[in-house]
């Protein structure tokens, strides 16, 4: 038929020109190292990535396909060039004579659904698009269309042609050996050396020669022993076999010995990896026990620790604190959060203030650990901790025998009492030597302040104001601290066993009135007991915002309000002794009371006010 010589001769010789001009092309690469690597990237392109990409593309040209056909039915807008790509026409240009002018002259596949199809290379109707009743749509399909295809697919072909390209370059070298070897060996076995055609007239030549030299049976069984080759002028070389038999049986035990050490190779990197991750399986298992034991274990403390909170109220209410003490657990302390010790500088993790309160859940919070060798003493030398310091763990103090004035101790599981008014950003015991409250006393003695030349004494405000300021009119004796270099309540601790009025005059004697001369000594202790044998007015008794305090160590205080009249206090001399640098008649005045005011140490403006507020009438009617 002559359709057959038209067409199936046509595409069968252009198929094969094809394949022989990519074999030859590939076979030529494999030759040189450089282009034989290229050679392999381009065909593991090819096979993993070309072929997917592909069908990808062919499965979105098929649903734009689909889409223009049921938006655009009449294209293209000439009929004849509709009606001229039908199968049927087809079958008629098939049949009719070469020589005849051509039945269907346009181009095939026209209609709208190898619109995408066409529009890849530019080439598509505007006029027939627009003719459609809604012309917008179609206009938006096109676009749509060549964003994903031209440049998502198109974009998406090189980064995974780029992927493999890294990939198979690792090993592309050793693969191009590899194949380069098979090569050289293909020719040398049973690829004649001479081009074809003139293979066909060389061919019988070099069988008749191998019957001739007796290696016409190891032809025949694969055997290349008997191999021939043609040398650079064209004359064809026969060798007696004896040297490529034994080329031949290298060549085999390498490529033997080769393969057997791949598979030893990956045999043992297998058996590697089943041992990495079977290690790895039992770390994790292992890892995973271990952090369901500490879960389990910071569940119990968490749960403990609630019951310990929560049983604080109903303890308060049976000891007698009452809401005296929720409103001193609402005031947030600011200076056991400072640095204002010199000791502590660095030391103290940063604490904003409405993570203070242990209510507030913190699980990152990791305070410093810091107590100071002083209150540790040497146990490397064999020095022990001082006779006022309690031993270095907290477990083994027994705190059902040590009262807080704020409210009942609670511990932590390993032991620690935890401040009453929240964190710190410091655990241990810092410089105080004992874990949990450690009791103060602070006397505040006033005087009247003795008037100026020429003022009456009794100028006094009036008792009856709503807030009769007491600024300027009384003294306070306070002392210059050596630590921070502010004043401050001559107070001190309280020893083991010892009453708080006894505290309260020791430490005004240590740090008010240390003399040398034995006889103002003797003096100022008899004017001490006549000042100190009521005990005072007692001001307050709690917490203490000290920059000394730690999360597992704090001061609590007594605050007594002593009054000396005009007389005793002219003969009370004053002597800094102690930790104290200086000791005087301090004014008690707006200035000194002003909040913005840092001059006093700790809580001691809070104490001075608190006396001012509950001894009003009493300070007013006092001479």
């Amino acid at each position: 038929a002559s359709w057959v010589v038209d067409w199936v001769f046509p595409l069968l010789l252009a198929a094969a020109a094809l394949c022989a001009f990519l074999r030859f092309l590939t076979e030529t690469l494999l030759v040189f190292q450089r282009l034989g690597v290229l050679a392999i990237c381009t065909r593991e392109m090819l096979a993993r990535n070309l072929l997917t990409w592909l069908v990808l593309m062919m499965v979105v040209l098929f649903g734009f396909g689909l889409a223009f056909s049921a938006v655009t039915p009449l294209y293209p807008a000439d009929p004849d060039e509709r009606q001229a790509c039908s199968l049927a026409d087809f079958d008629k240009a098939l049949s009719q004579d070469r020589d005849s002018p051509a039945l269907c002259p346009q181009r095939y596949a026209t209609g709208p659904g190898f619109i995408p199809v066409w529009a890849l290379f530019g080439d598509f109707d505007i006029e027939a698009l627009g003719s459609a009743r809604l012309p917008v749509v179609p206009a938006i399909m096109l676009v749509v269309c060549m964003v994903m295809t031209q440049v998502l697919l198109l974009n998406l072909l090189i980064a995974m042609m780029t992927d493999t390209y890294a990939v198979v370059m690792r090993f592309a070298l050793i693969e191009w050996k590899y194949e380069h070897m098979l090569l050289v060996d293909y020719y040398r076995r049973s690829a004649s050396p001479t081009p074809p055609p003139f293979n066909v007239f060389l061919r019988p030549l070099h069988y008749l020669l191998l019957i001739m030299n007796e290696g016409f049976v190891c032809a025949m069984l694969g055997e290349d022993d008997g191999a021939d080759a043609i040398d650079d002028e064209g004359v064809l070389a026969v060798d007696t076999g004896t040297e490529h038999r034994d080329e031949s049986r290298a060549f085999n035990s390498y490529m033997h010995t080769r393969a057997a050490k791949r598979k030893q190779e990956v045999r043992a990197g297998v058996d590697d990896v089943h041992s990495v991750v079977k290690a790895l399986e039992l770390k994790q298992m292992e890892d995973r026990e271990a952090q369901d034991h500490a879960m389990q274990k910071l569940r119990r403390d968490i749960e403990w620790l609630k019951q310990q909170v929560a049983d604080v109220p109903r303890a308060n209410q049976r000891e007698g604190y009452g809401g005296r003490v929720g409103r001193r657990r609402a005031a947030i302390h600011t200076k056991a959060r400072s640095e204002g010790n010199k000791a502590y500088d660095g030391k103290r993790a940063l604490v904003p203030d409405w993570r203070v309160p242990w209510e507030v859940s913190w699980p990152a919070y990791e305070p410093n650990e810091w107590t100071h060798p002083v209150v540790l003493g040497d146990p490397d030398q064999g020095k022990p901790p001082p006779e006022w310091a309690d031993v270095p763990d907290a477990a083994d103090v027994d705190f059902s025998k040590r009262k807080s004035l704020e409210q009942p101790i609670v511990c932590t599981p390993i032991g620690r009492p935890l401040n009453p008014r929240g964190r710190t950003g410091i655990s241990g015991r810092g410089l105080l030597g004992k874990w949990g409250p450690n009791h103060a006393a602070d006397p505040i003695v006033l005087r009247r302040k003795p008037p100026a030349e020429g003022q009456h004494s009794d100028n006094l405000p009036d008792p009856d104001a709503k807030s009769p300021s007491l600024g300027g009119v009384f003294q306070m004796v306070a002392i210059l601290r050596s630590d921070v270099g502010k004043w401050a309540i001559p107070g001190g601790m309280v020893d083991e066993g010892e009453l708080v009025t006894e505290t309260l005059r020791r430490e005004f004697s240590e740090e008010a009135g240390s003399h040398e001369d034995p006889l103002v000594k003797e003096a100022l202790e008899d004017q001490l007991d006549e000042i100190f044998k009521d005990g005072g007015r007692k001001i307050y008794e709690g917490y203490v915002d000290d920059p000394r305090n730690t999360d597992n160590a704090w001061l609590e205080t007594t605050a007594c309000l002593f009054f000396v009249d005009a007389a005793a206090a002219t003969k009370l001399q004053l002597q800094g002794g102690s930790d104290a640098l200086h000791a005087q008649w301090l004014d008690v005045d707006d200035e000194l009371l002003d909040p913005r005011n840092d001059s006093l140490y700790a809580d001691h403006r809070h104490f001075i006010r608190l006396a001012f507020d509950q001894e009003k009438n009493f300070l007013l009617g006092a001479r």
